[in-house]
């Protein structure tokens, strides 16, 4: 069975890619956010993002999951939907303390993925 999960892509609003250094920051920043907002899985533990591999799917973009449930799978499609939009809130909510921390640098994107 497939653990699923909000992801959190960043790009650097410049267009220029994210080297290895900035990437790690970035996770960190994300890391930062999610302790500071006091961000948990649905166990009701704290969350530990980290980046991801997502392939040609979102090329140029860093992904960092934030976690991952294996009670997604299981849902109906309407509550998966709606799961899928808390997730997205989640992630643009930690989106915005990224951004209050690096004004003007990136953009961000959130959605759900297979882990």
């Amino acid at each position: 069975m497939s653990a699923f999960g909000p992801a959190l892509f960043v790009r650097r609003t410049d267009g220029k890619d994210l080297d290895e250094r900035e990437q790690q920051a970035v996770v960190e920043m994300v890391r930062q956010a999610t302790r500071k907002l006091g961000v948990t899985d649905e166990h009701d533990e704290a969350i530990e993002p980290r980046r991801r591999d997502y392939g040609e799917t979102e090329a140029g973009a860093l992904c960092v999951l934030l976690y991952s449930s294996y009670s997604y799978y299981g849902m109906p499609e309407e509550v998966m939907a709606d799961q899928n939009e808390t997730w997205k809130e989640l992630g643009m909510k930690i989106a915005r303390e990224v951004e209050a921390a690096a004004p003007s640098t990136y953009r961000f994107d959130c959605y759900t993925i297979e882990d």
